[in-house]
């Protein structure tokens, strides 16, 4: 058995008027594109990553240009001349930071304050910033962290010693591939979905029910572009072309297929089920299509590292995914997930689990230049689809992703009845054609930063009409995306006492009781949810939950805390001497008397094998609630 780690490195292009607009490629450049393939390089193991052009071309600005960072431009400035707007955008940064990657625990309380005098906000920036950072980058500034307190001028020391690591980054890479320790991937220009821009169609083709954009037209040009565009940027920073390319979101046709290997692509990567529905059962070989080697992704073991793992301790990780892996000496397992967002939500930036895993798995562990094109199994068809239930619905079918596409089409078609080539507006359409645009419109992703995804694209198509010289439509001054778009968690607004029967006996059995939407919970590593909805309230006695989705896939599951290592296993109609109910019918119902808890107030987690929720971790239940107060820490 071989074992094929293919991690993902992907941002899409944040600039507006010149302008990096949020810092997400900074923070993940200091805690993870160094570190995780430097753990490859220390545990002497192999594995292929993917780094997308936008995010090659973010790294390079802020190797020579770093306060073109807005963010960084006012984190650096003394508090004290902060105006207000500027102090609510660093803070609305500093506060989305996962308690999981904290620094310290000072850095928590710091969190929790209302009001900074100078000192305080200055050391809130400073531990913001180190909590970022990487373990490799932690090791280094040892001395720094274990200060009592911290200057302006600390900060600006740090800044500086930042901007140093980061220009090591893409060098760092470059010497790995030269030396055969990892096999390096890229993605077509922006992160576009290929297939869409091809033909809009395979939409339909993936999900007969989809509803497409009205008067989709094809941006084939556009799709070729962004490959050849991707491919001169690594060259750029390799000194070579790439010969292998993880299709944005591992979205595939067989039409995108054929450009790739004419443009001298030799692997890409999708998921399992894109195999599956072409016909073909096993997902632990490679394949090959059109002279093109194709892996494809296991999903349960993909997620269980996006998903689950991260509740686990290390070990009892590691010995959950060893003891997954089959033993034919003839399989090859491609575990492919995002290499950087799962990580916030590990305790150590996941480094100790990887560190685990790959220490394990060395003697079968491989990059993808291991296995030769000529090797792979012959694949008769490809059917269309991406890594996300093995179509499109992600990025297009609901109002919203639907708006944004026809806005889009709405602009080619001006340009191309202008009949005029300009560089500067095809730059700003490829820019457009970014999936994560679309990725946050409308159902299935919450994130607090969706307004400013939503003007960065809007603006963009301002700039298309803008250098078109012609009237920039009042619609794209008016956001897409719905305002009254919900967070992922709603708090009890009252005290509940539902009849456990396993069904709605009444709409207000649950009326005031706090929701848990795990299908908006952020990630951008998608997986079908078991559980999409979880209710949650108490009162006088008890603590109530009930769980909405696939409940004919559950026969049993376990309740964590986190405080403490008991575990309660549960079946779907349970109850026992304690008090605890279980009853399932359209949902499972769950009431657990206040005094089986062993303290006043804890963090509870439901295991249901294949995932658990909720998935930002813990709720914090508390046997005196006050519903003045947030369950959610």
């Amino acid at each position: 058995m071989k074992i094929h780690f293919f991690w993902h490195m992907h941002q899409p292009l944040y600039l507006k008027d010149n302008i990096i607009e949020m810092p997400w490629v900074f923070l993940h450049a200091i805690k993870d594109y160094f570190d995780m393939p430097y753990l490859i390089e220390k545990t002497d193991t192999k594995a292929t990553f993917n780094i997308t052009a936008t995010l090659i071309e973010q790294l390079k600005i802020y190797e020579s240009e770093p306060f073109r960072d807005k963010f960084l431009s006012i984190w650096i400035k003394e508090p004290h001349t902060l105006n207000k707007t500027e102090k609510e955008y660093l803070l609305k940064v500093i506060k989305a930071t996962n308690p999981n990657i904290a620094i310290s625990s000072r850095f928590l309380e710091l969190l929790k304050v209302g009001a900074f005098n100078n000192q305080e906000f200055i050391e809130l920036e400073v531990l913001f910033m180190l909590s970022w950072c990487g373990s490799y980058l932690r090791d280094e500034l040892k001395s720094f962290i274990n200060q009592n307190r911290y200057t302006q001028r600390d900060k600006e020391y740090l800044l500086t010693h930042l901007f140093d690591f980061i220009k090591t980054i893409l060098p760092y890479y470059k010497k790995l591939l030269d030396r055969g320790v990892i096999s390096l991937f890229t993605t077509p220009y922006s992160h576009p979905i290929l297939p869409l821009l091809l033909d809009m169609n395979n939409a339909k083709y993936a999900n007969p029910s989809t509803t497409i954009p009205k008067n989709a037209i094809s941006l084939r040009e556009d799709a070729i572009t962004h490959i050849k565009k991707a491919q001169d940027i690594y060259q750029d920073s390799f000194g070579v072309k790439p010969i292998g390319l993880w299709p944005a979101e591992g979205a595939v046709d067989e039409e995108s297929l054929k450009i790739y290997h004419n443009l001298g692509i030799e692997y890409i990567a999708t998921d399992e089920a894109i195999l599956h529905k072409s016909g073909e059962s096993n997902h632990h070989r490679v394949y090959q299509k059109d002279s093109v080697a194709i892996f494809f992704r296991d999903h349960g073991l993909s997620d269980l590292i996006g998903f689950k793992y991260r509740f686990l301790d290390k070990y009892e990780a590691v010995d959950d995914f060893v003891s997954k892996l089959l033993d034919d000496s003839e399989d090859i397992t491609s575990v492919i997930v995002d290499g950087e967002n799962a990580w916030e939500f590990y305790i150590d930036g996941g480094y100790g689990f990887l560190e685990e895993l790959y220490i394990r798995l060395k003697d079968k562990m491989i990059k993808a230049e291991d296995i030769k094109p000529k090797e792979a199994k012959p694949l008769n068809r490809l059917v269309a689809g991406s890594w996300i239930y093995a179509n499109f619905n992600t990025w297009v079918g609901d109002s919203e992703k639907n708006l944004a596409w026809e806005y889009l089409f709405d602009a080619k078609r001006a340009y191309l009845k202008d009949g005029v080539q300009n560089s500067k507006i095809d730059e700003k359409f490829l820019l457009c054609e970014c999936s994560d645009w679309f990725w946050w419109y409308g159902e299935g992703h919450y994130t607090e930063f969706a307004k400013e995804f939503d003007e960065l694209f809007r603006k963009h198509l301002i700039d298309i009409y803008t250098l078109m010289n012609r009237p920039i439509p009042q619609k794209l001054y008016i956001p897409i995306i719905k305002e009254e778009t919900q967070s992922f968690i709603s708090e009890p607004k009252n005290e509940i006492s539902p009849i456990i029967n396993g069904r709605f006996g009444s709409i207000f059995e649950w009326y005031g009781a706090g929701m848990i939407d795990e299908k908006k919970i952020y990630s951008t590593m998608d997986k079908k949810k078991l559980i999409e909805k979880i209710y949650f309230g108490m009162d006088r006695d008890n603590f109530y939950f009930a769980f909405f989705g696939d409940i004919e896939s559950v026969d049993s599951f376990t309740i964590l805390f986190d405080e403490y290592d008991e575990k309660i296993a549960l079946t779907k109609e349970y109850s026992n001497d304690s008090g605890i109910v279980v009853k399932t019918d359209s949902m499972i119902e769950l009431s657990i008397p206040k005094e089986v808890l062993r303290e006043e107030r804890v963090h509870i987690k439901f295991d249901f094998d294949s995932e658990i929720v909720p998935s930002f971790g813990g709720l914090l239940i508390d046997k005196n609630k006050d519903f003045g107060d947030n369950w959610f820490v």
